[in-house]
């Protein structure tokens, strides 16, 4: 009987990881018709040049093991980890959300107009205002992944100020990433988010830093 039950925890745990695997897929899917649509608009265009915006972060397989091993360690593991707890784990109501937040309004952070502590805020406002929908978390889903793009946005080398609409070139994929991976936490857990989460950011990393 225990091996029969071992069989099922076997059985569902893969069941939840090829699902998982399956929502990462369409996400890739899907950033590759924006980036396919974006090229044309950028063939035809004469005014727009999405190619000047470039990702901070570059790989530089120059640095030994070591760095490598902590690239992979933050990008595969802490990444997904932090920001998991910090965007998807608030989508769902709960007193352990809304300590997160809470400490999240006390701590702030380092970057410009307290961006974490006004999410916070604002998703403690959501909870407030929203409690009664039946569909809140959906919207709170929304908002974390938007919030969630912008966050990124520190990745992202400065465009002109006349071309800020450039960004969304690379802040719509993750807004995209968010959405997928806040399904994750709604259908699954947020252990799974945090698995979905690594295994996205497995195939930049391989490209960054291996091959």
């Amino acid at each position: 009987m225990r091996n029969k039950s071992q069989e099922n925890v076997k059985q569902l745990s893969l069941n939840r990881f090829k699902f998982t695997l399956l929502v990462i897929v369409k996400v890739y899917i899907i950033i590759f018709v924006l980036y396919s649509i974006l090229g044309i608009i950028d063939h035809l265009s004469t005014s727009i040049d999405f190619s000047i915006v470039k990702s901070i972060s570059r790989g530089d397989k120059s640095n030994g093991v070591y760095f490598i091993l902590w690239m992979g360690l933050k990008t595969l593991i802490i990444a997904p980890v932090v920001e998991e707890v910090v965007f998807r784990k608030p989508i769902k109501f709960s007193k352990c959300s809304s300590v997160i937040l809470l400490v999240m309004i006390i701590i702030k952070t380092h970057l410009n107009f307290y961006f974490l502590g006004t999410y916070a805020v604002l998703m403690l406002g959501l909870y407030y205002f929203l409690r009664e929908r039946k569909n809140i978390n959906y919207i709170t889903l929304i908002f974390t992944s938007l919030v969630f793009g912008i966050f990124h946005i520190n990745n992202i080398e400065p465009v002109e100020p006349h071309q800020w609409f450039l960004y969304l070139y690379k802040v719509f994929p993750i807004i995209i990433l968010g959405i997928g991976l806040g399904f994750l936490r709604l259908r699954l857990n947020i252990l799974w988010g945090m698995i979905g989460h690594s295994l996205f950011n497995l195939i930049p990393f391989v490209f960054k830093y291996i091959l």
